[in-house]
């Protein structure tokens, strides 16, 4: 049996939605269903919605806000060193096993070869320093406090080999976080194809941090730069923990946002050991001015996206991938930094990935 607690029963959870429709604070989707189950769930207001990311426009769409971003978010401070942060651990979590990576069409600039101009190859990794004695080989949720925040994460590596070499994946996930909320399901995490069971075949540690922002459990809002300083703490530590070489940092919507425009830019010296960014449904360019990046992480860091062909927030909702924050706008900036870059968009596809998550990340991990 898990040891996440599953959700509820569907009828106490649908009575439970129904008396809260009336709230207008809520972020993101009621879980419906037991572990397993199909994702796809109704929000507050009672519309069907992408499970794991919160509605902001009409059409049911994701992603940062089309206005203006705030002060806070627009303009990410120079790198600074990480500082360590503090760790409770509050209890164990689950893992699985793997399945088949994507397709769709690619598009690349920045590298060498390959379909659409682009490169799949992952530089080998570096060589890492040895896990420390006692680190935790097991899935748990515990709480870390760095850069002036507290949030929970959960940390699966149970199965993973420290005989071998050691990576780290990251995943950020859309606002609501459904996805982390609901562990044992296959819309992100569980399953024979999630992310858990992706990064023990590679031989990873798989972190799901929080966002410290839970007024809206997202990433890109508020003290984005902030957020981004709070998990590059969490990722210093987790990669000494384990001895982890090259890290991997995925995000969804929000997450993605989080990503390309804040955690990266900000804090490259964190992938001096090789690896990549993965963004799904969106992952714009730095917002201000990044840091300066080592030419040694420009050469051994990979850039993807994969974002659907139809994410393009017709009918009000946040354009994932030709809007101003957008996949497309990412993908060009980090290749006119020399960068090996990537962009997949499957046809027909819109901003829901119920499902698809451990699938993507498995195609770019190689």
């Amino acid at each position: 049996m898990s040891r996440f607690s599953s959700p509820g029963s569907r009828g106490v959870l649908v009575l439970a939605a129904a008396a809260l429709l009336s709230m207008t604070a809520a972020c993101g989707p009621v879980a419906l269903g037991a572990d397993g189950a199909d994702p796809a769930a109704l929000d507050l207001t009672g519309r069907s919605t992408p499970a794991g990311d919160r509605p902001t426009g009409g059409d049911g769409t994701v992603g940062p806000s089309t206005a203006a971003p705030t002060t806070a978010a627009a303009s990410p401070p120079p790198a600074v060193p990480v500082a360590p942060g503090t760790e409770t651990t509050r209890k164990p979590g689950a893992s699985t096993t793997p399945r088949q990576a994507p397709t769709g069409a690619v598009t690349g600039q920045g590298s060498t070869a390959a379909s659409g101009g682009s490169s799949t190859a992952t530089p080998p990794p570096a060589p890492a320093a040895p896990a420390v004695p006692g680190a935790p080989l097991t899935n748990r949720t515990a709480s870390f406090s760095a850069a002036g925040y507290t949030a929970d994460y959960r940390v699966f590596a149970e199965g993973i080999d420290t005989s071998k070499p050691v990576g780290l994946l990251v995943y950020a996930d859309g606002t609501g976080e459904y996805g982390l909320e609901n562990p044992n399901s296959s819309y992100a995490i569980g399953g024979s194809g999630g992310l858990a069971a992706v990064a023990r075949a590679h031989n990873m540690v798989l972190v799901t941090p929080f966002s410290p922002n839970r007024s809206c459990t997202c990433w890109e809002q508020g003290d984005a730069t902030g957020y981004a300083d709070y998990v590059a703490a969490l990722i210093s530590q987790v990669k000494t923990q384990y001895g982890a070489g090259p890290l991997w940092l995925s995000g969804y919507s929000s997450g993605a946002q989080a990503a390309t425009r804040f955690v990266f830019p900000a804090h490259p010296e964190l992938w001096s050991g090789g690896g990549g960014v993965i963004a799904i449904g969106g992952g714009g360019a730095p917002a201000g001015s990044a840091a300066a990046i080592p030419a040694s992480v420009t050469s051994n860091v990979v850039m993807r996206w994969d974002t659907g062909a139809q994410d393009t927030g017709s009918g009000g909702g946040f354009d994932a991938l030709s809007g101003p924050y957008g996949a497309q706008a990412g993908e060009r900036w980090y290749a006119s930094q020399g960068f090996n870059t990537q962009l997949v968009s499957p046809a027909g596809v819109t901003h829901d990935r119920s499902g698809q998550f451990g699938r993507i990340v498995n195609g770019f991990l190689g």
